[in-house]
């Protein structure tokens, strides 16, 4: 599955679960809770303007999953 990622969204995403793993793993503050979902979303907002950029003229980078959307997936 991580060969559809490009190199940066790797990074991307391993930052983004590495800082939401430690939130859900240690004791953590309001602040520092609030303060780490800012840059999560920073991140993946960045990382979705990338893909966007790249998509291609016709959006078949864009389209979803057959069968159900990334929600649907990750809940399993």
């Amino acid at each position: 599955m991580w060969s559809t990622f490009t190199d940066d969204e790797r990074r991307t995403l391993e930052s983004a679960a590495a800082a939401l793993d430690f939130m859900r793993t240690n004791t953590t503050t309001p602040g520092e809770r609030a303060s780490a979902y800012a840059r999560v979303r920073q991140q993946l907002d960045a990382m979705s303007e990338q893909e966007a950029a790249r998509r291609t003229p016709n959006g078949d980078a864009a389209r979803p999953h057959p069968f159900h959307d990334i929600h649907r997936r990750a809940d399993g």
